[in-house]
């Protein structure tokens, strides 16, 4: 339907403007609709994007913080006579792992390394049985020492072994909502050695892997603690 000239009374021509029909109506409203909603998922996917990056940054930090709260206690550790440097492994039935670890820290004032302080740091998690993701955690604990006596005040401890030490020291949770932690030991003196799940002797000779697992993030590293030199307990 083309344009239709309407004579006006003074003898000139306007022409007379087409509407716009229903199909063209209902055609520009179905484009109309599919932009927003190609605009709406491209917004959703971006947002989307963002939040998985900002959740997997969340967990890798997570792991990552575990994991160098491990090393640096390593890297602290002492040989002390009569007491065990890196004690790690399974604690029997009770699926409970666990890594113990004698630590030194800054000598006094004016006085030689054999009186510095010395601690006994231990890590333990168990995700067998647990209940709820708060239950998927690892714990820290610490005995502190004199020489080679505990100085850490805990009723009765002059009766206990170092089980019921720990039994009772108290702890604190240093993660929570972890898929795994796994820690591994290999002895640098044998040529060949292959990683192990328990070690328990003096540092030195140990390499220690220390594997975390945080929702899709794993952070692992590997460390050999240097304390070849006893520490003289007096």
């Amino acid at each position: 339907m083309g344009l239709i000239a309407k004579q006006s009374g003074c003898g000139n021509w306007h022409p007379r403007r087409r509407g716009f029909t229903i199909a063209e109506l209902l055609v520009a409203s179905v484009v109309t609709s599919m932009t927003f909603v190609a605009v709406y998922y491209i917004f959703f996917q971006a947002i989307r994007a963002e939040a998985t990056v900002a959740l997997r940054w969340k967990e890798r930090h997570a792991a990552e913080a575990i994991v160098s709260h491990i090393t640096e206690t390593l890297e602290q550790a002492v040989n002390i006579p009569g007491i065990v440097t890196i004690h790690g492994g399974a604690n029997g039935s009770e699926g409970e792992s666990f890594l113990k670890c004698t630590v030194g820290g800054k000598a006094l004032a004016g006085s030689d390394v054999s009186r510095m302080s010395v601690s006994r740091v231990r890590y333990s998690w168990n995700f067998q049985d647990t209940e709820g993701e708060d239950t998927k955690s690892i714990l820290l604990q610490k005995l502190r020492y004199a020489g080679a006596s505990v100085v850490t005040p805990i009723a009765e401890q002059e009766e206990m072994n170092e089980d019921e030490l720990w039994e009772k020291a108290p702890s604190t949770t240093i993660g929570t909502q972890l898929d795994g932690v796994s820690v591994s030991y290999k002895n640098t003196k044998e040529p060949g050695a292959s990683w192990g799940d328990s070690w328990k002797d003096s540092a030195g000779d140990v390499a220690v892997r220390i594997r975390v697992n945080v929702g899709g993030e794993m952070v692992e590293r590997i460390v050999v603690p240097q304390a070849n030199s006893p520490v003289i307990a007096k």
